[in-house]
């Protein structure tokens, strides 16, 4: 007997799957040049633009500060700088012990939202004071504490993208969701340049804004960070995790003594300490220049504000198009080892054209290879490891070793030209053992493999 005739219009099994790898090969057709270019696999839009969000926020609240900071930094003379540098490395010291011990008693999803609501507080304070005049000594305070509190949530955020999406994801992700800071920091650059430069209104002609008024604006914007972060929890490969609390043995101490039982960690440590030594070298440099240049704290942050402005711009370029295929192509080590052989570089063309064209032009592109393709790849090497070493020992070395490599390279200048040997050759030096690491640690990397045990 055939088929009764309210059955015509149902399909067999296997029309049934035909159908459906046919609606499968026409949805993958229509997805794969946007596929390719972000890496995306199926259901991860949606972690990516809440992830991306939170770094657009944080950086450009963040880029709206700085380069505040970095005139009221030479408000006493650049000569005087490695002062407030040394001041910010003290300050790391004690501060550390206290966050790592705040990681260990709350989960993910509070602490997070706290330290921001913390850090939003002190700015508010520092704006009166700054707006007022409190104190002489206000401009360097306020130097030394966003110096130490960006360390802090830009290491916590990439902590938290780690937890987020995991070894897989952070291989393919990260470079788009840097993509969203480096977004971000270009913006809040540019607004920066423009509200404190000065800018056209009608009716009205040039207006500029106080320096100061940049640090609400900041608040305003980390304000915002926090909602995206809670919509990135929610859409992590685990969400639950956010909950966890790492754990408390070893107290606040705990991710110094995770780092020195790793040697892992420790050549990570060791990259860190040299890119932050080299970056101090021109970052004294560049503040010098500056101050010749600016006469006043506004046109030092606005001449701060170009360079971070154009810095970025090249870092959204190289990212759009080169970043998130970087790795896959040359692995971790090759595209590690490619921020070193820049600085080596760099330093040989300002041995032999000690300019202020070139000093710019090296940091810019410098700055462009640190934040498109170095700290992605960075911050991938963490995806592997514990939630104590994510949060406490990350936490140590994005901070407290930072800091160090940065105190050096603020004094060592200054016994280099007492004792007759060139800036020049010790940088290109440091930049032959970074190459060195940057080896190193893809080699390890590469052993671990995705399924390696934490530390």
């Amino acid at each position: 007997m055939g088929p009764s005739a309210g059955c015509t219009d149902r399909r067999s099994p296997v029309a049934g799957r035909e159908v459906y790898l046919k609606n499968e090969t026409q949805r993958q057709r229509f997805e794969s040049p946007l596929a390719k270019l972000f890496l995306l696999q199926r259901g991860e839009g949606t972690a990516l633009f809440w992830s991306a969000g939170y770094f657009f926020f944080l950086l450009f609240g963040y880029f709206l500060i700085r380069p505040v900071r970095d005139a009221l930094g030479i408000s006493r003379g650049a000569e005087n700088l490695p002062w407030p540098m040394t001041a910010t490395m003290i300050v790391m010291f004690c501060v550390s012990p206290l966050f790592s011990g705040l990681v260990s008693r709350m989960p993910r999803r509070r602490f997070i939202p706290l330290t921001h609501h913390i850090v939003s507080a002190s700015l508010i304070l520092f704006y009166i004071a700054l707006r007022w005049k409190v104190s002489d000594w206000t401009g360097w305070a306020f130097y030394v504490w966003v110096s130490v509190l960006n360390l802090f949530l830009v290491s916590v955020f990439w902590a938290f993208m780690n937890d987020c999406h995991g070894s897989d994801r952070a291989r393919r992700l990260f470079g788009m969701i840097g993509v969203g800071g480096t977004l971000g920091a270009f913006l809040g650059s540019l607004a920066n340049r423009k509200l404190v430069g000065g800018f056209w209104l009608a009716g009205l002609g040039e207006v500029k804004l106080d320096p100061y008024t940049m640090l609400p604006l900041c608040v305003l914007s980390w304000e915002f960070a926090i909602v995206w972060m809670k919509m990135a929890g929610r859409h992590a490969v685990a969400p639950e995790r956010m909950s966890e609390t790492p754990a408390r043995s070893g107290g606040a101490f705990q991710g110094m003594l995770i780092l020195v039982r790793s040697p892992y960690l420790m050549l990570i440590a060791a990259y860190v300490f040299i890119y932050a030594l080299t970056s101090t070298f021109l970052y004294l440099q560049q503040g010098r220049l500056i101050e010749q240049s600016a006469p006043d704290t506004a046109s030092r942050t606005a001449a701060f504000a170009d360079i971070s402005t154009w810095t970025q711009g090249v870092t959204l370029l190289v990212q759009l198009l080169v970043t998130g295929h970087l790795i896959r192509f040359l692995g971790v080590g090759l595209t590690l080892a490619l921020l070193p052989a820049v600085t080596i570089g760099g330093f040989v063309l300002l041995g032999m054209h000690p300019t202020p064209d070139a000093l710019v032009v090296f940091q810019v592109v410098r700055g462009a290879v640190h934040y498109a393709v170095d700290r992605p790849t960075r911050e991938t090497l963490y995806s592997s490891l514990s939630v104590d070493a994510k949060y406490k020992t990350k936490s140590f070395i994005d901070t407290f070793i930072y800091r160090g490599g940065d105190f050096s390279g603020t004094w060592l200048p200054k016994g280099l030209a007492w004792a007759g040997v060139s800036l020049t050759a010790v940088a290109v030096g440091a930049g032959v053992v970074w190459c060195l690491i940057a080896a190193g640690v893809g080699i390890m990397q590469s052993r671990r493999g995705a399924e390696a045990k934490p530390d």
